[in-house]
């Protein structure tokens, strides 16, 4: 009865580190989640740079970056962040 349950044990083993090498691992950034531009006037132009750094081992990979107006644009400085490297985006 032993053996079984200490073979059951590598089984389960090997199926669950198998399983996590098949999924993709997450970059993980930290960034300035939010800004307070005060209060602006209709004819105002703000900038305001967010900075975002790739806290992961893995490279981080932006693909797509917007805004939630048309009157707002968003320039990114790099697309493609390393390890412990920041990327801006100017807003």
């Amino acid at each position: 009865m032993t053996q079984f349950k200490i073979l059951s044990f590598f089984i389960i083993l090997s199926v669950l580190t198998s399983c996590k090498k098949n999924q993709p691992e997450i970059a993980l950034i930290e960034a300035e989640k939010e800004f307070d531009f005060g209060t602006i006037t209709l004819n105002d132009t703000v900038k305001h740079v967010f900075k975002i750094k790739n806290i992961s081992d893995l490279p981080l990979k932006i693909s797509k970056i917007g805004t939630s107006c048309g009157c707002t644009g968003a320039i990114l400085s790099d697309f493609i962040i390393d390890k412990n490297e920041f990327a801006e985006i100017e807003v």
